[in-house]
């Protein structure tokens, strides 16, 4: 079986309080029947769904067994199944992921049966996590053509929920050879007004690395050109969504565009720009990004400049550790000058959880650091959470 395995399941497109006061608000919160969306990692840009859990052996029930172990089935059978181990477990788990992966196989065994899971999806019958998990499936087949004709048949289909149809957008980049009727279908979306804009421009980013050069090349473009009509129609919220599309394209040709963006006259999309530089060229822009950093009178920018800064912008918690290295010694120094002397308390405290994040055994510099604000800071809220930080973030 040719199947596309993922690794890593969704957040959605997208984070925390701070990471939307710095894009503008630009996103949608999630909503009662909305799955997270997919979080993917810098490296891959793949997403996928965790290996199974170590202990899924002792669960008693067979729903977490692979079709390759279990018996043949027919597809409602195997749907029982593993409706009854989604209502013992939680999105975003191993054992959640498990399940998806069991529909996926079968779906890639049995191709036939995907519109029987489409006609589930649009069931009012179904839970809702169960129809996640058969979204997900669709978006991880390996025959991308059908499949995503079938996903794309839903986003558009209007008896599906408006938060179903965000879960189906995300779920178009887990394929790792997304169709040219997907770009077709993604790019009308993004040319329109919907409140499926931004996400479907971020669909097609987060593809792009992914795909042959003419493809990519295309969606590049217009992407770049998407970012010159919305920065020309004022509209600052939809130009800061544009530009963290652009950032999971990984398009290094854009970044001397993205640049001049840092200073412009919005303090929304100087934000995002150099969020959009930190991932696009971190090298190049390090310099502008710590300017802004210690320089910049509004407080969004200072935390733009400091998710510019982590070892993954716009990547999960997860993904920082592993990549601390690229956390440069300078930019180290400004962040720690920061965390212990920003006027803004939203600052002080994202530079504080830029430390819990990267380092599991900080420097001494940080240790130091976030003594210091534990002791001293204005805010009794940032005193708390680096004490919090000393007492169980940070190994001694």
């Amino acid at each position: 079986m040719n199947m596309i395995r993922s690794k890593r399941g969704m957040s959605l497109l997208l984070g925390g309080a701070a990471l939307a006061l710095l894009i503008g608000m630009a996103f949608s919160s999630r909503t009662s029947d909305r799955a997270p969306e997919k979080k993917v990692s810098d490296s891959s840009s793949i997403p996928v769904a965790p290996a199974p859990p170590a202990g899924a052996g002792e669960v008693k029930t067979d729903a977490f067994v692979t079709e390759a172990e279990a018996p043949t089935k027919d597809f409602p059978a195997l749907l029982s199944e593993v409706e009854a181990g989604i209502a013992g477990v939680s999105w975003g788990t191993p054992g959640f992921s498990a399940l998806v992966t069991r529909l996926a196989d079968f779906l890639e065994a049995r191709p036939d049966a995907m519109e029987e899971a489409a006609a589930v999806i649009r069931s009012g019958d179904v839970a809702v996590a169960m129809k996640w998990a058969l979204i997900e499936a669709l978006g991880r087949q390996s025959d991308a053509g059908l499949a995503h004709a079938i996903l794309t048949g839903l986003a558009a289909d209007p008896v599906l929920s408006d938060s179903l149809k965000r879960t189906v957008v995300s779920c178009l980049s887990l394929t790792g050879n997304i169709p040219e009727e997907t770009i077709d279908f993604l790019q009308g979306i993004a040319s329109g007004k919907g409140f499926l804009v931004g996400l479907a421009l971020e669909t097609m980013a987060r593809s792009a690395a992914r795909l042959d050069r003419s493809r990519a090349e295309r969606i590049v473009h217009f992407l770049e050109i998407a970012l010159e009509a919305r920065i020309a129609s004022g509209d600052s919220n939809r130009t800061a969504a544009t530009l963290r599309a652009l950032a999971f394209s990984g398009s290094v040709s854009s970044a001397n565009r993205v640049d001049s963006l840092t200073r412009n006259g919005c303090p929304v999309v100087r934000s995002a720009a150099l969020v959009c530089l930190g991932k696009l060229d971190r090298a190049a822009g390090e310099s502008q990004i710590r300017y802004s950093l210690l320089n910049d009178p509004d407080p969004r920018v200072r935390l733009g400049a400091i998710e510019a800064l982590k070892p993954v912008p716009l990547g999960v918690a997860e993904e920082q550790a592993p990549n601390a290295g690229r956390v440069s010694a300078v930019a180290l120094v400004d962040l720690l000058h920061v965390a212990k002397n920003d006027a803004n308390k939203s600052v002080r405290l994202q530079a504080l959880r830029f430390f819990e994040q990267t380092w599991r055994r900080a420097p001494g510099s940080v240790l130091d650091a976030v003594r210091i604000m534990a002791a001293n800071d204005a805010s009794p809220y940032v005193r708390d959470r680096a004490q919090w930080a000393l007492d169980y973030a940070f190994e001694s």
